[in-house]
């Protein structure tokens, strides 16, 4: 039981990894959207700022915590980002590391996929074993009913004994025994001496004879003695049983030897999925990593495109006002070469009469 429930549990752990790599996947791809969208140029300040502060609170969310002291690498790259001011150059650093992000959730996703075909043919080995443990624990009950039959054959065949040879009839078979035992004795004594003895014909013969007689007085105490049908039955029982537990000892060695083979083929599984799981999360600390430094060159960017589209801004209004100045300035000067043609009496051009009576209606305005 302690054993499936560490199965149990080490299942629930490799589902839940799978939700948080969903989980993962998702917000890496809300955030690549989200910088995506930000790549293009505001045309209105109050604008970017909403879009940018609207950004900063989704991905100071998602972003992975990394403690920057634990992490020399990435705090160097925060001070190296700090110091960049090409808006190029922070795309190209962001977006390979964007690139390094979906290749390193495609290797997350496949050892993912390999996670699941080895959980699989694990779960696929437990059933197999714990199949034939049942059936190694129903051949175990079964062996000991067939004990307990064996025992009870042995039992009754030993009382058995014990009644024949307390009965009267048991006393006569025990005298007819005797008999037996010195008959065959005798007979094998008197052969013995044909074979070893220097005998004439007619002694010879006269031991042969007597061999012949013994051995028909044998045989009608045999039957005589011939033992209870009881006793026959129950040495039958005992045969029967030891054949059957012979053949299930043999059952019950190759359905656990088969168990404890699949046991092994599950532990090889267990063992291959502890490695991928590291493999997993060297990759996933890899990946946040990956995804803090795109974040920080994703920052830096916006205040450098901020900065850039203020500038722009204001460049843009001065060439406005200066432009508006020339106008000034021009219109001014046609006005007075209109005003000095009028004097002499010369004859004025369509911009200079245009000049001359936008005075006159203003001063009818005022």
């Amino acid at each position: 039981m302690a054993e499936e429930d560490e199965d149990e549990i080490e299942e629930e752990e490799i589902e839940e990894e799978e939700i948080v790599e969903e989980e993962i996947v998702e917000e890496e791809s809300e955030k690549e959207a989200s910088q995506d969208s930000s790549k293009e140029e505001t045309k209105s300040e109050s604008t970017e700022e909403k879009k940018s502060k609207g950004k900063k609170r989704r991905r100071k969310q998602k972003q992975p915590k990394i403690d920057l002291n634990k992490n020399p690498k990435i705090k160097r790259i925060v001070q190296e980002s700090e110091r960049l001011e090409d808006a190029n150059e922070l795309k190209e650093l962001r977006d390979a590391h964007n690139d390094g992000t979906r290749d390193l959730i495609n290797k997350i996703k496949k050892i993912q996929i390999e996670i699941s075909n080895v959980r699989n043919q694990a779960l696929d080995y437990r059933m197999k074993r714990d199949q034939l443990n049942k059936q190694v624990q129903e051949i175990k009950a079964k062996k000991t009913k067939l004990v307990e039959f064996l025992n009870d054959s042995r039992s009754a065949l030993k009382k058995a004994k014990s009644d024949a040879k307390q009965s009267p009839e048991g006393q006569n078979s025990r005298k007819v025994g005797a008999q037996i035992g010195k008959i065959r004795r005798k007979i094998e004594f008197l052969e013995k001496q044909i074979e070893t003895e220097d005998l004439d014909i007619h002694k010879e013969n006269e031991i042969v004879d007597e061999i012949d007689k013994l051995e028909r007085t044998l045989q009608e105490l045999m039957k005589e003695n011939r033992k209870p049908k009881q006793f026959k039955e129950e040495i039958d029982n005992i045969r029967k049983y030891r054949k059957e537990l012979a053949e299930i000892n043999d059952e019950l060695r190759k359905s656990a030897e088969e168990s404890q083979n699949y046991h092994l083929l599950y532990l090889d599984c267990s063992k291959e999925i502890d490695e991928l799981r590291r493999e997993k999360r060297n990759l996933q600390r890899e990946l946040n990593e990956n995804r803090y430094i795109a974040d920080i060159y994703h920052q830096r960017l916006i205040e450098v495109s901020q900065r850039l589209n203020r500038r722009k801004r204001l460049t843009q209004k001065a060439q406005y006002q200066n432009k508006k100045k020339i106008k000034k300035e021009i219109q001014r000067l046609t006005l007075e070469d209109a005003k000095d043609k009028l004097k002499k009496g010369a004859k004025l051009n369509i911009f200079e009469a245009r000049a001359f009576l936008e005075e006159k209606a203003n001063k009818a305005e005022k």
